[in-house]
């Protein structure tokens, strides 16, 4: 999280109309609140997959953790898209870089994100009273495997090419400033690749994992074999 110092140039930043931070602080809010539910998560795999909080609490839990996570990842996007803009179409940015632009996005985005969760967890998990899995059903359902397959595509693939189409653009758009110095295309490239890496690196090990399962389960003969394989 932020430090005192660095709280005051992301309010200064604020103060003088510049959206990225606003983007920023979002993301940040995004790994608070995923940080806060992994206590709840490693007492839950530590007990083998026994949940000993309620249903109610594990739908927020699991909720929290998921909305979280999606919006994480949408935030950076949208960072990418910013910086882009910036630089390649500066014109363009002047009309989109307002704050209240901004808020209205940021706001749109939670919304967005949370509401497709909600609804297909009160479907395929509702809160059950001693039941001991949280948010997870074994052998997965045919239901269950689609929305999966469909929130991996929409959350990683789409926004990892999203990310790396939008990574290369900048660099070209960034290469071709004649009169940007130096060592500020240096930061900005040192910036985008840092995005790039840290989305591959955070988001990339669940979800690949996630795909390979998923599509797995619709493959594979014998579910319950492929689950304990890909434990």
């Amino acid at each position: 999280f932020p430090t005192r110092r660095s709280s005051d140039l992301l309010y200064k930043l604020i103060k003088t109309e510049n959206v990225l931070p606003v983007y920023v602080l979002n993301l940040l809010l995004t790994d608070l609140i995923q940080l806060l539910s992994l206590p709840l998560w490693m007492d839950y795999y530590k007990n083998d997959h026994y949940w000993r909080f309620g249903p109610k609490v594990c739908q927020f839990t699991g909720l929290a953790f998921y909305i979280s996570m999606y919006a994480s990842i949408f935030f950076m996007c949208i960072i990418a898209l910013e910086l882009h803009l910036a630089i390649a179409k500066p014109l363009k940015y002047r009309i989109l870089s307002q704050l209240k632009f901004a808020l209205l996005i940021s706001l749109g985005i939670w919304v967005l994100i949370a509401v497709p969760p909600s609804v297909a967890f009160n479907k395929l998990f509702p809160p059950k009273e001693n039941y001991t899995l949280c948010i997870e059903k074994y052998p997965s359902e045919g239901g269950f495997i689609t929305y999966r397959l469909i929130t991996l595509l929409l959350s990683f693939i789409i926004p990892l090419g999203f990310i790396i189409i939008l990574h290369i653009k900048t660099l070209r758009s960034l290469m071709a400033l004649n009169a940007m110095v130096s060592k500020e295309k240096r930061r900005i490239k040192s910036l985008l690749t840092l995005l790039v890496v840290t989305f591959i690196v955070v988001q990339g090990p669940y979800h690949v994992t996630g795909c390979i399962k998923y599509l797995g389960l619709l493959l594979h003969k014998d579910a319950c074999a492929w689950e304990r394989a890909i434990f």
